[in-house]
This record gives structure tokens, C-alpha cells and sequence, in this order.
């Protein structure tokens, strides 16, 4: 286990490896699913792309997630996190996710609607056979760019201009995008609406709301998130316009 605290385990590290692998793997016309991370990160890169006229992504679905942009705050309300994220930070920087937190904590970000079992449970935690491989897990919720009234004290400011930046590509160089999401997420509930309300690319298309589900929602409803994405690509057909 490689203690990620001290090689580089950055934002833009990230970012630079999943480039690599879009441009390795030479992704073209994809409809990005972009859940938690997959937004932080996937949403900079279909910025870029936009941008470039690249082609890599024809469409995107946004689930529970979010483009923070700390103090820069542009657009606006981008800049803002609820009390819940505080909470998980401090929560992960005080606990070390120390023993089987990992999996316990799937469990409860599932929702309602199909509780995890407990061998469930266990498969999440097996990539972690000591807390020397929890060194990634810990580092993540302290990347989140944040504002410097950041309620942990620990506020963190990287990455906030260039989020900013991507919201303006995004806006200039819209792609269809579907919101999808879920009621049960103390984190990210509401925040569809900065999508909705900045992103041409929302206009038009069959949202959803994911009932009686968590963060996790691929986990905790499978169905209803595959059903709107089908829904979407069929309301966006290959060479369909804005």
C-alpha cells in the first residue's frame, strides 16, 4: 500500500491520469455517466472537449455530484456545500476510516430503498485488507475545493478557477446533459439545480429524481438510474442538435 497522503494524490493528478487514459483508450461520441468524483473530474474533462470540438462525449448524465468552485463562486452558487459535506470530512478526518468503516459506510449511503447485505458490505471493504491501503479514501474529501469559510477549518482552494473556467465552457459549448438525482443524499440533494439553472444543456430533457435512495445510487437503485439513462440517450438520438 503506497501512503497516498505523500505522492502527489492531488486533484489535478487525477485529472491528469484519467486524460491519459480517455486519450489512451481514444473514447469517442460516450455518454458520461459522472456520479460523486466522476463529476469533479469527468465534468473538467467534457469541458475541455466541448471546447476543443473534440467529440469524445455526445452527452452526459449528472448524478449526485457537483463542480465546486470555493471562493470564485462562478457561477454562482457553485461556491457553496452544505453542512452534510463538512460533517463527512471532519467524520473521515477524525475516524481514519479505521477498521470496516468503508463498507459500513455504503451501507448506510444506499438509501432506503435496497439496504446493502452485509456480504455486500464486506466485497467494499475487501480492497482495503489493512489501513495502510486507506490512504486514498482519506485524502478525497480533502481535495473538494471549498470556500475559506470552509466549516472544518481546513478550506481548499485548488482546482476552484480552473472548475470555474469549466462552467464557462460548459455554458458556451453545451452538450446534452440529464440530471438524475437522488432524494436521499444529505450531500448533493438540490445541487441538480445549479445544473439546471447554468448549463444550456439541460434545457429540454427528461430529468428524474431517483426515490428512496441515497448517495450510492448506483447501488441503491440500479434500475431507475439505468432506465433514465436509456430514456435520455433515446431523447437524444445520434446527430441530434440543441
Amino acid at each position: 500500500g503506497i501512503n497516498a497522503e505523500y505522492m502527489g494524490y492531488t486533484y489535478a493528478q487525477h485529472l491528469e491520469w484519467l486524460r491519459d487514459f480517455v486519450e489512451g483508450v481514444d473514447v469517442r461520441g460516450a455518454t458520461a455517466v459522472l456520479q460523486d468524483w466522476g463529476g469533479l473530474l469527468g465534468l473538467r474533462l467534457l469541458a475541455e472537449d466541448a471546447d476543443a470540438r473534440g467529440g469524445r462525449f455526445r452527452r452526459a448524465v449528472v448524478a449526485n455530484t457537483v463542480l465546486p468552485t470555493g471562493d470564485v463562486n462562478t457561477p454562482e452558487g457553485t461556491g457553496d456545500l452544505n453542512a452534510a459535506f463538512f460533517d463527512w470530512k471532519a467524520w473521515v478526518r477524525d475516524t481514519r476510516l479505521a477498521g470496516r468503516s468503508i463498507g459500513r459506510c455504503l451501507g448506510r449511503g444506499v438509501g432506503t430503498r435496497r439496504p446493502l447485505t452485509e456480504e455486500e458490505k464486506a466485497a467494499y471493504d475487501a480492497p482495503f485488507p489493512d489501513e495502510a491501503y486507506k490512504a486514498g479514501a482519506r485524502r478525497f474529501p480533502e481535495l473538494v475545493p471549498t470556500r475559506s469559510s470552509d466549516g472544518t477549518g481546513r478550506p481548499q482552494p485548488a482546482q476552484t478557477a480552473e472548475n470555474a473556467a469549466a462552467w464557462e465552457q460548459l455554458a458556451a459549448h453545451p452538450i446534452p446533459m440529464l440530471c438524475a438525482f437522488s432524494d436521499e443524499d444529505p450531500v448533493m440533494r438540490g445541487l441538480e439545480s445549479l445544473f439546471l439553472r447554468h448549463l444550456p444543456g439541460c434545457r429540454g430533457q427528461p430529468h428524474v429524481t431517483i426515490e428512496k435512495v441515497g448517495h450510492f445510487l448506483q447501488d441503491g437503485s440500479a434500475a431507475q438510474l439505468s432506465e433514465a439513462i436509456i430514456n435520455f440517450v433515446k431523447h437524444n438520438p445520434t446527430g441530434s442538435k440543441l
